[in-house]
Parts: C-alpha cells; structure tokens; sequence
C-alpha cells in the first residue's frame, strides 16, 4: 500500500509548543527552589540520619528538575524525549510520589528521634541529666513545613498543568507518525496492522496519563468527546473522516476499541478522585440521546445547569473528602466568606458568568433560527468542555460545604472553606481550558460570521463582537484571578 505524506502541522503544534516550554521554564525555576533546603548543622548520630533523608528530596527535586530539562532543550523532531518526561512523571509521581515518599521518610525521622530523645531522658531522670532539645532539628522542621506547603501548593499544580500540555504534544507526535502508513495514497484508512495497533495505544496511553493528572469524574462519553475533542483540535480527525472507508460509525468503532483495548474505563474508576454524585445530577434530566451531534437542546441544557448549579450541589449531597480544616498538607483554599480578595470560588463564577452569557445569547439565537446551529458548531464543540468544568465546580461547591472542610474565623483569621489539592488542580485546568476555548470559538465565529448568509444586517457581527469583547475581559479577571488568589 502506497502511504500519503501527512500534511505539515498547524497552529495547534507550535502554539502548544510555545506554551509549554513557557509553562515549563517557570516551573524548572519553581523546582530550583526546592533544591536549596539544607542541614548541614548538628553533629549528633541522628543528625547524620536526618541529613541523608534530606538528601533524598533533594535528588529527587534535582530529577525532577533534569527531566524538565529534557523538554525545554528538546527540538521539535526529539520525540523520545518529550515521552521520556511523561514517563518518568507516571512512574514516579502519578503511580507513585517518590517525593511524598521520601518527605514522610524524614518526617518519621524526625519523631522517632524526639521518642528517642524522651526515652532516654527517663531513663537517665534520676541522674539528673537531660538531652537538650536538638534546636537544629527544630529549624529543619520550621523549613521543611515551609517548604511542604510551597511544593504542595505551587510545584504540584503547576507540574500537574505543564505535564498535561507534553501530554497532548507525546499524542501529536505519537499519531503523526504513524499518519504515513495509516492513510494511503487511495485515502483509505488502516483499520489493522501493527500501526493501527500503535496507533490506538497511544491515543490510550494519552487518555490514562489525562486521568491520572486530573483525577476528576470522567464517563465513557467523557472520555470519548476528550479523544475526539483532542483529534479535532490536532487536526487529525478531519484527515480520517475524509477517507474513503471511515464515516461516522466507523469512527465511533474506532473510539470504542481505543476505550476497551485500554481498560479505560477501569484507569477511570481506579485513578478519579471526584464523586460521581455530582455528574449523575446534571446527567438526570437529560433523555438518551445521542449526543454525538450538539444542538440547541443541548445548549438549554448546559445553559440551565450553570443557572442551577445550587440545586444541583443540593442533589449531589455530600462529598466524601472531610478534615481538610486540619489537613494543611492536602488542602486548598476554595473560599473566604466576606472577602473581598480573589478566590478560587471567585474565579469560577467569573467564568460562569461568561458561560451563561454566551450560552443564554446562542440559545435564544437558536431559538428563533435552528438552522444556525452548523455556523454555532466553534461554540457547540465546547459543550463537553462545559460540562468538565460544571463537574468539577460541583464537586468543589460541596466539598468546600462539608462543616469539617471549613475553619471558622477566629480573631486572628477569618472563616475559610477549603478543598482537595487534586479537585483545586482540575478546576483550575477547567477553567483555563474553558477560558482558551471560548475565546478561540468566538475568534472562529467572527471570522465566519463574514462570510455567512446570517450577516447580510451586519447584526450578526455585531453581537458576536460584543461576545468577544465581553468574553475577553472576563476571561482577563480569571487570570488575574488565578495569578492572585490565595491558596493557603
């Protein structure tokens, strides 16, 4: 079989390029920091057992730092090393956090070596001697709180959104070359063989790494409109849905391999860190259908969900995450009640807000005119998008409403309601993800709008101008937001 030349990237891989070794520059400079804990002071035998401990999160942090390295000076054709980051970041920190291990090592040192230090006082109290209390040892736990706090609160979300980004760019390449013997030159598309084989694991190895960064509540149709969502922005779906032998069906087919072969409905269960009660309430009301084509029911739908979301916070009861008033290590600061400075909340309703502006502008226009619906296809495709970032604004709406979640004020601090670090990082990444989506949908639609039929007024452009303006200085007050916002 004769192999057709894909055709050069587009925007998508040297804009997602661009971003990510932007993304990843600042994190290496985040990363440097955690290399400059020291313990160099104290002579005791415990004192060499907590330096050694020490050692061990500082090489770890110096890994850390050296496989970033290895995207930001890879070139465009070093595939292997852009997979090599995500590798090492799946065996050693999504499977298993090396560095969680290794500071929980120390921590235990520490203790042990204070019940050490008790014991021997009481057996030698009738001596009249005492073992001072190791003052070095109380400085590196002064450090080591600080330094917990900053890598929890910093480094890992940070982390956890620049692999997200390599990820997709492993994908691209991952599919990219295989495209050769995937499409021939009589545009028919490989449905066997050793590359359609590879050709599918790396769009599940992709799906399991996603599940993994994110750990938020994700279906089969989740992950379906993720694979399709990721195909089309890559430019990938439109090359296989124009051969000869791949139609609708057939590409479902495909999908529904890719999802089955991968075990990824399991990776799902396993790895999903949101409670599905929240997802059930928004899926309740809808009728099985298929979904595969938006309209504008589901426009309605999506539009009464973000106008609802209290009933649907009160539907979802409660969440299954507690204690986080008490937990610094896993906590994230979701909402201060009264205050006036940006909060995670905060953001999440500017970006609501946004949402119910456009939608509820879309619906009425689709109301009076249906037909519009394939020009409404830039802001139609971003439903799933929507619905992600509505789960997950869910989830942390009733986490943050659990009474052991929330630290009451006191006179030195005020009330804080607080939520899991994995649910903040996945709201987070919703809501930029949300944020870039809209904007590209509306930029799409403006260009469109002057070529349609529908704007022979000029209104059309109009609005969607007034879209767009809108749309943008909601989406400058979520950055700003997100750059602001306190998260201890």
């Amino acid at each position: 079989m004769h192999q057709k030349q894909p055709p050069l990237p587009g925007a998508y891989l040297p804009g997602k390029l661009r971003q990510a070794a932007d993304n990843c520059a600042r994190l290496m400079d985040l990363v440097n920091r955690l290399t400059q804990i020291t313990y160099e002071k104290g002579t005791r035998k415990g004192d060499l057992a907590l330096r050694d401990k020490l050692k061990m999160i500082v090489r770890e942090a110096e890994e850390y730092y050296r496989t970033l390295r290895l995207f930001t000076s890879g070139k465009s054709g070093e595939t292997d090393a852009f997979k090599e980051v995500v590798d090492f970041f799946n065996g050693r920190f999504l499977d298993t956090s090396m560095m969680a291990a290794h500071l929980d090592a120390l921590k235990k040192e520490i203790a042990n070596q204070e019940a050490l230090d008790r014991d021997h006082n009481e057996r030698h109290s009738h001596e009249g001697y005492v073992r001072k209390v190791n003052r070095y040892v109380k400085d590196l736990e002064r450090d080591l709180a600080e330094w917990e706090k900053y890598f929890f609160y910093q480094v890992e979300p940070k982390l956890r959104r620049v692999l997200l980004d390599i990820n997709e760019i492993v994908l691209y390449y991952g599919i990219d070359a295989r495209s050769r013997k995937l499409i021939s030159n009589e545009d028919v598309f490989a449905r066997s063989g050793v590359a359609y084989g590879e050709f599918k694991k790396s769009i599940a190895y992709y799906v399991q790494i996603y599940i993994k960064l994110t750990r938020t509540t994700i279906s089969e149709a989740d992950i379906r409109d993720l694979i399709n969502r990721m195909l089309q922005q890559m430019g990938f779906r439109n090359q296989i849905m124009r051969t000869r032998n791949i139609n609708q069906v057939k590409y479902g087919e495909i999908l529904t391999e890719i999802i089955k072969e991968g075990s990824l409905l399991e990776y799902a269960e396993k790895f999903s860190g949101g409670s599905r009660d929240a997802l059930h309430a928004i899926r309740a009301h809808e009728d099985k259908q298929d979904k595969s084509a938006p309209d504008a029911k589901d426009v309605f739908r999506v539009l009464e969900d973000l106008c609802n979301l209290d009933d649907l916070v009160k539907k979802s009861g409660k969440d299954a995450v507690t204690g986080l008033a008490r937990n610094e290590r896993e906590r994230f600061l979701f909402h201060t009640p009264g205050a006036s400075e940006y909060t995670l909340r905060t953001v999440s309703e500017y970006l609501r807000d946004s949402h119910i502006f456009v939608f509820d502008w879309m619906n009425r226009e689709l109301q009076k005119a249906p037909s519009l619906s394939r020009f409404m296809a830039p802001l139609l495709d971003l439903i799933p998008a929507i619905r992600e970032f509505i789960v997950s604004y869910l989830k942390a709406l009733a986490m943050s409403s659990e009474k052991s979640n929330q630290a009451p004020a006191s006179i030195m601090s005020v009330e804080k309601h607080y939520i899991s670090k994995t649910a903040a990082a996945a709201l987070i990444d919703s809501i930029r993800r949300n944020c870039d989506g809209v904007r590209s949908a509306l930029v799409e639609l403006s260009y469109n709008t002057n070529a349609s039929s529908f704007n022979r007024s000029g209104i059309l452009s109009k609005k969607i101008d007034i879209l767009k303006d809108s749309c943008s200085a909601s989406c400058a007050k979520v950055s700003k937001g997100l750059s602001e916002m306190d998260r201890a």
